[in-house]
């Protein structure tokens, strides 16, 4: 026997002693020995491999030279246990780092070696899950987004009038047959014909029963006929929102999914949840050690539990073959054949069927070693169920292309980031709006894509995505932002941000959301100006005035300040519209319009009322100033020579005025006071001001004006 040295394993006695010797130098799976401060005593050059380093170097290291610190108290307290008898071992996922500084995740079970008169030595056996971890993690990233989009998502609407007998189809009910909004008529004759022949009379009675009242929400699963021929897999949800007085349903609302591409792999991902639910891991390895030149196999029990067998029985070649796929014993042994003639290695993946009848995917790694001749004598290996890690890297790969295809497609843009705000995704409609490209921006700060700038201040405007991780929830801004482009064009658009959340690390990034909306509110401020501006001259119409002139009013009464209230109605307008024709007298009031807005104060509000009848609030003045004002513009229409073809027009102007106080009377009374006014300013002989309060004093008198012409129109 070799005379055990400091830092190799333990010596047992007779032929285990070079089983267990040439399974710990040989096998793949990590094993390390350490003593109760730390130190290494023995590891096997897979160990080495997974850190990095040499067998040399380790022999000068301490476990916690290659921790990280976080990890530190958690081990020292196990070993703790161990050296005061309370444990004899324990199992964990840890974290390693590898000499190149990257982290490697390991899973491993640890065991303890007792003699008497020495120290505990800790037996740790590891494998590398890196690979198992980063797929765990992009599986719960891309289910987060997944989720998210979906919200974002469209479906197809239908809208069923019982008393009619008619079903509103939504266009992307429709599309998503195939069909185009005419080619379906809105009939519950076009849904019957669609069903597959083997679900008609279950959804008609589904129906049926909805409309009788019998139940009030329907949620069921079918399949629809395409254009093209095909079927599609539908999820139908539908809820009735009103009734007959006999509780009968009036009308069923509900939405169409396609769940074509996902029905038939249901069962595998109800399978998948509820593995990691239950946190199963895929990282359990078996050991083999083959005598190729006896024929005679040794399995560990882990290796017995993947394959769910009898540990009591030795397992031997054929046995093992029986267990592999049929669909892959053939490729599995040829190349099990190849490594043992030519080479040192063996990697393989294939199926195994479990007694219990259960196929599961093995991972199988091995090196086969030779005599002087060349001829493979031994094999010893490993085995490890993946399972649930191939599953998972499928369900991932479904869920990206799922993810990918509808972001392409819908109508919004879309651009996702990392925690730090640097992009990682961006679809077709943001590349559009934003000028950049998806290969451009690929870790760039949204900031320098994404340029905004507040409507109201002209400000650039706050990082929706900044703002959403820093308190880690949404933000959202249905206005007031426009978004610049990379070639300087302008966007009003609305925008939502929302994090993306793992359950272990908060926020890990967010999904910006937004939409260009400048030809709609371009709509709406039309629409909004139209409500309160006169269409021909552009003032503020009579709705609109009455409205700020409540406000001078409670203003006067609230704040003691004093306005006042003119009307002005033109004189002599009538012969005009009666000798030119109403296109004139349009042009002409637009011309009176722009003369009454140039002599007041901006402050003021000038506005038409109709007709030839004008109004002006003057804020902010006292009786002098509103005289000087109303007749500062009476002297500007009087000079005003309007042409028209061949004809000279030349018209006036009367006003009458009223003061806005604290204790002036309602809103109805002072404008029957400037009403009263005018009537005096007409009636005094026109082109003059008449002030409510003067009324009485009858010292209202024309307005000298030495450019003055005889009132009416001239011909020439």
């Amino acid at each position: 026997m070799v005379p055990t040295s400091p830092f190799a394993p333990p010596s047992v006695a007779g032929n285990d002693d070079q089983l267990l010797r040439s399974l710990f130098d040989n096998t793949l799976i990590g094993i390390v020995i350490l003593s109760l401060d730390g130190h290494i005593t023995y590891a096997n050059a897979a160990y080495a491999r997974l850190l990095g380093r040499s067998i040399d170097e380790l022999r000068l290291l301490r476990l916690d030279d290659f921790i990280p610190p976080a990890e530190v108290n958690e081990i020292e307290r196990n070993f703790k246990e161990i050296g005061e008898g309370r444990s004899d071992g324990y199992s964990f996922e840890r974290r390693y780092i590898h000499k190149d500084g990257h982290i490697v995740h390991v899973q491993g079970a640890t065991s303890v070696l007792r003699g008497e008169g020495r120290q505990p030595l800790i037996v740790s056996q590891l494998v590398d899950i890196t690979a198992q971890k980063e797929a765990e993690r992009k599986l719960a990233l891309s289910e987060q987004r997944w989720a998210f989009a979906l919200e974002c998502a469209h479906q197809g609407v239908w809208d069923y009038d019982v008393a009619t007998d008619t079903i509103y189809f939504s266009p992307t009910w429709k599309s998503m047959l195939g069909y185009g909004e005419a080619e379906i008529p809105n009939m519950r004759q076009s849904w019957e014909n669609l069903l597959h022949p083997d679900d008609r009379d279950r959804m008609i009675d589904v129906m049926l029963r909805n409309t009788e009242g019998e139940i009030n929400e329907i949620e069921c699963e079918f399949r629809m006929r395409h254009k093209d021929g095909g079927w599609v897999w539908i999820l139908s949800r539908g809820r009735t929102v009103a009734w007959t007085p006999d509780r009968k349903a009036r009308r069923i609302i509900g939405t169409h999914t396609d769940i074509t591409s996902i029905k038939s792999y249901e069962k595998q991902i109800s399978r998948l949840h509820e593995r990691l639910d239950l946190a199963i891991s895929a990282g359990h390895i078996g050991v083999w050690d083959y005598d190729l030149v006896g024929g005679i196999p040794h399995w560990d029990s882990r290796l017995h539990e993947i394959y769910g067998t009898d540990s009591s029985i030795v397992r031997t070649l054929d046995s093992w073959i029986s267990i592999l796929h049929p669909d892959d014993r053939a490729h599995v042994l040829s190349n099990w054949e190849t490594a043992q003639r030519s080479q040192n290695h063996y990697e393989d993946e294939f199926r195994i069927i479990r007694p219990d009848g259960e196929t599961r995917y093995i991972h199988s790694i091995a090196r086969i070693f030779r005599d002087d001749t060349g001829r493979a004598t031994r094999a010893v290996g490993a085995n490890w169920d993946i399972t649930d890690k191939k599953r998972m890297t499928e369900r991932a790969f479904e869920e990206k292309e799922r993810l990918g295809i509808t972001l392409a497609s819908i109508a919004d843009a879309v651009i996702c980031t990392d925690a730090e705000t640097m992009i990682t995704f961006m679809n077709p409609v943001a590349e559009k709006l934003t000028g950049w490209s998806s290969a451009e921006v690929a870790g760039v700060p949204l900031a320098a894509v994404f340029n905004i700038v507040d409507e109201a201040t002209g400000d650039r405007a706050a990082d929706p995505v900044a703002q959403c991780l820093k308190t880690n929830d949404c933000h959202q801004r249905d206005g007031g932002v426009f978004l610049v482009n990379r070639a300087g064009g302008v966007s009003d658009i609305q925008m939502s941000a929302a994090p993306v959340r793992s359950p272990t690390k908060g926020s890990i990034g967010a999904v910006l959301v937004f939409r260009d909306v400048t030809e709609a509110h371009a709509r709406q401020k039309k629409i909004a100006h139209s409500a309160f501006h006169d269409a021909l001259t552009g003032l503020p119409n009579r709705s609109a005035f009455l409205a700020r002139l409540n406000d001078a009013i409670a203003q006067s009464r609230q704040e003691h300040r004093t306005h006042a209230l003119c009307f002005i109605d033109l004189d002599f307008f009538k012969q005009v519209n009666d000798r030119a024709g109403h296109a004139a007298g349009d042009a002409l009031l637009k011309e009176t319009a722009k003369i009454i807005a140039l002599n007041c104060s901006k402050k003021d509000v000038p506005a038409r009322l109709g007709g030839d009848e004008f109004a002006l609030l003057i804020r902010d003045c006292d009786v002098a100033e509103a005289q000087a004002t109303a007749e500062r513009i009476i002297a500007a229409i009087s000079r005003m020579e309007f042409r028209w073809e061949l004809d000279l027009f030349r018209i006036g102007a009367s006003i009458g005025a009223t003061m806005i106080s604290d204790a002036s009377p309602e809103l109805s009374e002072i404008l029957h006071q400037a009403d009263k006014a005018c009537y005096a300013a007409k009636a005094r002989g026109r082109n003059r001001v008449c002030v409510y309060g003067d009324l009485d004093q009858r010292r209202a008198e024309p307005l000298p004006d030495k450019d003055a012409h005889p009132p009416g129109w001239l011909l020439h």
